[in-house]
Parts: C-alpha cells; sequence; structure tokens
C-alpha cells in the first residue's frame, strides 16, 4: 500500500488528464450501502485514472430503495482539464446477495447499468473477464426481465495485479490523486487478496475488507465491455458526438494550416514579383541605325 500512495498524481475529479476518454464505475452493494469506483480510461482501456471512490449509504425505508441514488449517479458530471465534460459511461452493479431485485430493475431502466455477477474460474479453467451474458427474471415474473452479465473476475484480479506491478516499477498506468477515498485503507482493501498457487485467496471475514478490490475489477470490466460491445455499434450518442467534434476541430485546423500554406506559396510566387521595383529596359535603336543608311 505504501508504494502505491507514492504513486499518487496531481489532479481532480474536476481538471482530470486530457488522456481520459471515458468514465466507467464498478459498484459492490451491501445490505445498508453502496461502495462505489468510478474510473477514467485511456481510449484503449490500457491506461486507468481513479476519480473517486466512497461508499453511499440510503434510506432503506424508502420505496425507491437505491434507486434515487443510482439515478443521481448516472447524471454526475465530471471534467477534464481542457474543458470537456464526462459522465459516466457504463456502471457495472454488483447484484449477488444484496437488494437484487432492485439492482435488476435499474438495470431494466437505464441503459448505463448492467447487472453482473462475478464467477471464480477454477486454477485449469480461466474464464475471460466478461464472460456470459444471460436474460434473468424481474420479480420472478417471466414478462419483466433484464440483462445479467456473468463475470470471470479471476482475468480481472490477473489484468490488476499486472498493473499494480507495473506502476511501482515505473510504468505507469495506474493513477490515482490524494483525495477522492484513494488512501491508505482504499490500498490496503485493493490489495487484500493475494494469489497462492494459481487460486486467489480471499482475506477472512473480519479482516481487510476487500471492496475497492471488487469495485475496481467491475469498472474494468464495464470499460471492456464498453470498448468491445457499445462503441463499435454506435450505442454511445454521447461518446460519437465528442469524438465528430474532435474530427472536425482536427479537421478545421488542417484546412487553416491548408490556407496558410496557400498564402504563403502565393506570396513567395506572385506577390514577390508584384511587388518588385520596376526596372525600364533598356532601347536598342540599332534598327533606326541601320534604317538611316
Amino acid at each position: 500500500p505504501s508504494l502505491m500512495l507514492e504513486c499518487r498524481d496531481d489532479y481532480s475529479p474536476y481538471d482530470l488528464p486530457v488522456d481520459v476518454d471515458f468514465l466507467c464505475a464498478g459498484i459492490d452493494t451491501h445490505d445498508k450501502c453502496l461502495f462505489v469506483d468510478v474510473v477514467g480510461f485511456s481510449k484503449d482501456g490500457r491506461e486507468h485514472w481513479g476519480v473517486e471512490y466512497f461508499v453511499a449509504p440510503y434510506d432503506l425505508q424508502s420505496p425507491s430503495g437505491i434507486r434515487d441514488f443510482l439515478d443521481m449517479l448516472a447524471t454526475k458530471a465530471y471534467a477534464r482539464v481542457d474543458g470537456v465534460e464526462l459522465k459516466i459511461a457504463l456502471s457495472f452493479i454488483d447484484s449477488g446477495g444484496h437488494r437484487t431485485n432492485e439492482v435488476y430493475i435499474m438495470s431494466a431502466r437505464s441503459s448505463r447499468m448492467m447487472a453482473i455477477k462475478g464467477f471464480a474460474s477454477t486454477i485449469d479453467k480461466q474464464d475471460p473477464l466478461i464472460r456470459k451474458l444471460t436474460k434473468v427474471a424481474i420479480n420472478g415474473k417471466a414478462k419483466g426481465k433484464t440483462n445479467l452479465l456473468v463475470l470471470g473476475v479471476n482475468a480481472g484480479k490477473d489484468a490488476l495485479l499486472d498493473m499494480e506491478i507495473r506502476t511501482v516499477t515505473g510504468d505507469r498506468c495506474l493513477h490515482y490523486w490524494p483525495g477522492g477515498g484513494y488512501d491508505k485503507e482504499y490500498f490496503e482493501g485493493l490489495l487484500s487478496e493475494k494469489k497462492v498457487c494459481g487460486k486467489w485467496v480471499a482475506p477472512l471475514r473480519g479482516q481487510t475488507p476487500n471492496e475497492p478490490l471488487d469495485c475496481r475489477i467491475y469498472a474494468m470490466a464495464a470499460a471492456e465491455y464498453y470498448l468491445t460491445r457499445i462503441i463499435p455499434r454506435g450505442l454511445d450518442p454521447e461518446y460519437r458526438k465528442r469524438n465528430m467534434s474532435k474530427k472536425a476541430s482536427k479537421k478545421s485546423g488542417k484546412e487553416q494550416e491548408q490556407v496558410v500554406i496557400e498564402e504563403q506559396k502565393t506570396y513567395t510566387v506572385e506577390k514577390r514579383v508584384e511587388e518588385a521595383p520596376k526596372v525600364p529596359k533598356p532601347t536598342d535603336n540599332s534598327a533606326s541605325k541601320y534604317e538611316q543608311f
């Protein structure tokens, strides 16, 4: 944890680096609260920026349960240093064991939220992070269904471990900032599970909680799903609009450069000729001399 603390950078949720291309969130559900990790990702998903990690209690007496908070989270806006506004593109929320039906309802209501369930692969069979997409019933009624994505969480833990090793050895691919909940307790939870003889071992009950690790794996899975299943199909209009404006600005910049180049060419070839002082041509009187004879 101390090495990860030393790797924190100078930014905040409202002046994120320009390399942050989109945001995803991993959400772990408990009986009385939600653990949330909002993470920024590079365009290829290989570099991460922690935006904020927090615990959100919710009113158990409210008929809407966790839905009010999740609605708020879906509309919350962050920003990059260049002024570009970013919202959470996709959230993966754990449905296993806590508030399952409410999670299913939110997944059915929102295109930016998906119910997930973690699955730990055996040593002899390594499942991919995005393992299986199924349909589940809401309230036990067959007519009401939503998507449930099963994750191969061990694949995510292996990938995260590799990124952690690279980060502390100088190849920075994981970024955090001093605030936002990324303190010593967070990193202890992020590193709470150990890989022993090829198998991931979780801490015993009452020891270091592993919610930071679970949330980060869910956010990584959301980013992978977003990059491979949503962007290629053009299903996110905000992302498409933002990137179209980038292309338009690049195109206008190139056009302006071309105009300047053309003006320079015109000046060097034509203007200089026009502006050069005119020297009178010498008159040749030889013909008139010959006419005299």
